[in-house]
């Protein structure tokens, strides 16, 4: 036995003994005598044969006092041993409760179908037409919090304010430029950590698509699965943070919207229920790395069980696996890399790597090509963009394209290290039906002497 088992048995004995020796006294007694029980409140319990009257004098045989019995008693009828007013009145309730579905149904209550006739039935079963929705024009800083009055808010083009149906590429390039020059905007997301384009974008999306209360453009009109891409327009040379962001996607891994689907609980199998997106309460967003350019920032959902208390993200590799193999596939991780974390390795990525990790000093060449896919891309936006003035002067003069570090890239892809980590938590875990298989890559990197 340790030293803290020790203690806790030695203030268990003392308080035992002090309750027993302190002379606790009660309304019948003067004080607790040996061997009697003690409540939680250092009080002497209560003893039918020693604390009710009535019940003392029927045994002793003595004439029987018109009274009650005790309140404590259990063969007092009216609160058997129940002494608390809140259940007296709910058992009184339910008795009432009781009364009342036991009796017969009034003919009033009855049910008949005097009202169910071939009209009424046509017309509840006939479809309903929907409304049509429009759009009120409301400027886009509006929809963010309200500005200090000093803040200076850039209002939308006329081509954002039309009423639409759809979100065409020069309506969402108004509409990020506007959130873009808002000052208040900017200030709110300073700390945030992808970067303000993104930010921006987001913002864009949640408003126009995915807040039910304020959005008007249909969900699976911008979004294949849970996917949106960028669109690419005539005046994106114009902004060249929008530029910088052209082409890329934004996954939104909320998979009732995107599918309809109830997602089982890994442990019990219980629908899992989810809450506001991390985008919606903290305006945080997920990095995903890959070889194909800068990382992908997704929008997940928290997603918990109401009977085992299993809680987790949209996109963990649990609630992956538990996915159709078709909704898990447009996620772009596979669910044996998605192990939580503060990052994903995308499946472009991880497939190549799986052949190549089979040594120590290839985790850092897989890190490197990381690097190398978001310089790349960077190269190639940026002489893009330089390269459109020199055949369309303007007369207003260039904006400075975003830099690298600090800009266009807010996070950086992990290093070695962390890297084969990845890998080696990935050899553990099953696939979706709860096998684990270990190619032969795998087993020499296994087998590998680090």
């Amino acid at each position: 036995m340790g030293p803290q088992s020790q203690r806790r048995n030695t203030l268990a004995k003392r308080t035992a003994k002090l309750k027993g020796s302190a002379g606790y006294r009660n309304k019948k007694k003067t004080i607790a005598k040996a061997g009697d029980q003690l409540t939680l409140t250092s009080e002497v319990a209560f003893d039918v044969l020693r604390d009710c009257d009535v019940c003392i004098d029927r045994r002793l045989g003595k004439k029987e006092l018109h009274r009650a019995h005790h309140k404590l008693c259990p063969n007092n009828r009216r609160t058997r041993r129940i002494t608390s007013k809140t259940t007296l009145e709910s058992n009184k309730y339910s008795k009432k409760l009781k009364k009342h579905f036991a009796a017969p149904l009034k003919q009033s209550e009855k049910l008949h179908s005097s009202n169910v006739t071939p009209e009424a039935l046509t017309d509840f079963l006939e479809p309903r037409k929907r409304m049509a929705t429009t759009n009120d024009g409301q400027d886009v800083s509006k929809k963010l919090k309200s500005p200090p009055p000093s803040s200076a808010t850039a209002p939308l083009p006329s081509s954002a304010t039309t009423k639409r149906t759809t979100l065409a590429a020069d309506d969402f390039y108004d509409l990020a430029t506007a959130t873009l020059n808002n000052e208040y905007f900017v200030e709110t997301v300073r700390n945030k950590t992808p970067p303000l384009a993104i930010l921006a974008l987001a913002t864009v999306v949640a408003e126009q698509v995915l807040d039910p209360q304020k959005s008007k453009v249909p969900y699976h009109d911008i979004f294949d699965g849970i996917s949106m891409r960028v669109p690419d327009c005539s005046m994106s040379y114009d902004n060249p943070y929008y530029h910088s962001i052209v082409g890329q996607s934004l996954p939104v891994v909320d998979w009732k919207k995107a599918y309809g689907l109830e997602v089982p609980c890994p442990n019990c199998n219980i629908p899992l229920l989810q809450e506001r997106s991390r985008w919606s309460r903290h305006k945080t967003l997920f990095p995903i790395f890959g070889i194909d350019g800068p990382p992908k920032w997704a929008i997940v959902v928290p997603m918990w069980c109401s009977c085992c208390g299993y809680a987790g993200n949209s996109n963990d590799g649990r609630i992956l696996r538990r996915l159709p193999a078709y909704a898990a596939a447009s996620y772009p991780v596979e669910p044996k890399f998605a192990q939580g974390g503060n990052f994903h390795v995308a499946r472009t990525a991880t497939e190549l790597f799986d052949t190549l990790m089979t040594t120590y000093g290839n985790g850092d060449l897989c890190s490197r090509l990381l690097y190398n896919a978001i310089n790349r891309e960077y190269l190639s936006k940026v002489s893009s963009y330089y390269s459109y003035y020199k055949t369309h002067p303007s007369t207003s003069g260039i904006i400075e394209y975003p830099v690298k570090d600090g800009q266009y890239i807010t996070v950086f892809p992990p290093n070695g290290s962390t890297i084969r980590n990845l890998f080696e938590e990935a050899f553990k875990e099953p696939n979706r039906w709860g096998s684990m298989i270990i190619s032969s890559g795998q087993e020499k990197f296994k087998g590998s002497n680090v």
